[in-house]
């Protein structure tokens, strides 16, 4: 209520410092979020906190607001902000006043889950499936490690000693692989088999 230089208030003497200081707080979060949903759930929670009695300092940074970017708004961009918070609170005469989509509702709960229901059937709370669910992202499945180097058949036929006798000589394999894997297979440079580099 009021005018730019001389705001008057229901709860607070003028010049209504907290509420100047919401009125930048709600600016910041909807200049800083990508919608109006987004920035509620800022301004919102401010607002709580503020009425729980903590300082306006402790609510910033409770909802992630820095009191510096609030200190800034109240020195240079609050004076052009209350014109249309006045607008929007002109017709308010007493606490509480409840709106839902600009049309003033009565502050019991009847009333306004009526009126919440009537402006959006989907809410959970008037018997719809409530907002659909963002899809989480699915992790990433980890890539399958492959030894370096990789193991690569021998380009000359190998012989074929006894799988027994063969050992590893790189740490990219075992002596257990090795008997497996040779003679069939059997890489020169991860095994060795009967005292012979295969």
């Amino acid at each position: 209520m009021g005018s730019v230089g001389d705001l008057s208030c229901f709860d607070e003497a003028s010049p209504c410092i907290e509420e100047q200081t919401s009125i930048c707080v709600i600016d910041i979060a909807q200049s800083s979020t990508a919608n109006d949903m987004a920035a509620q759930a800022v301004y919102v929670p401010w607002h709580l906190c503020v009425d729980e009695g903590n300082s306006l300092a402790h609510c910033h940074t409770e909802v992630g607001i820095a009191s510096s970017d609030v200190q800034d708004c109240l020195n240079n961009r609050v004076n052009s902000l209350i014109p249309d918070y006045l607008s929007k609170v002109k017709g308010v005469n007493s606490l509480p006043h409840e709106e839902v989509n600009g049309k003033q509702v009565d502050a019991d709960y009847g009333s306004l889950k009526a009126a919440f229901c009537d402006a959006d059937p989907n809410l959970t709370g008037c018997g719809g499936p409530g907002p659909t669910p963002m899809p989480s992202p699915s992790p990433s499945p980890s890539p399958t490690p492959t030894p370096t180097p990789t193991p690569t058949p021998s380009p000359f036929p190998t012989p074929s000693p006894s799988p027994s006798k063969c050992h590893a000589v790189s740490t990219l394999v075992d002596d257990e692989w090795c008997q497996e894997n040779c003679p069939d297979f059997c890489p020169q440079d991860l095994c060795e088999c009967d005292n012979i580099l295969v």
